[in-house]
């Protein structure tokens, strides 16, 4: 809950866009970090769209979240990463060993 307000906060959105935004970030990063706790933090936005989170008790742990939205529908892509090796261009190169995609939606 503290999360999805702190994500409220930081990006403008709707609460309920923030909650499914918090989730698939707690979801990929247990995944990612087999299974163990994560307690992820807002850290900065790239480009105006992508949020950028890092944890506090792992600190080679990085997530990228991005909300998506098409007619009506509205989604939250988010990308775990063990490392720091995120290249974001048009294309949204992605280079690191170990990359996991979590994918929320909630329709309005």
């Amino acid at each position: 809950y503290l999360l999805a307000l702190q994500l409220q906060q930081a990006t403008g959105e709707s609460f309920d866009m923030a909650a499914t935004r918090a989730w698939t970030v707690i979801e990929a990063g247990m995944k990612l970090n087999g299974l163990q706790r994560v307690i992820p933090r807002p850290a900065d936005i790239i480009d105006g769209q992508w949020l950028r989170l890092d944890t506090a008790n792992q600190e080679d742990l990085q997530f990228y979240s991005i909300a998506l939205t098409q007619e009506g529908t509205e989604a939250i892509l988010t990308v775990a990463l063990e490392s720091h090796e995120l290249l974001l261009g048009p294309d949204l190169s992605i280079a690191t060993e170990s990359t996991l995609w979590g994918l929320g939606s909630n329709e309005t």
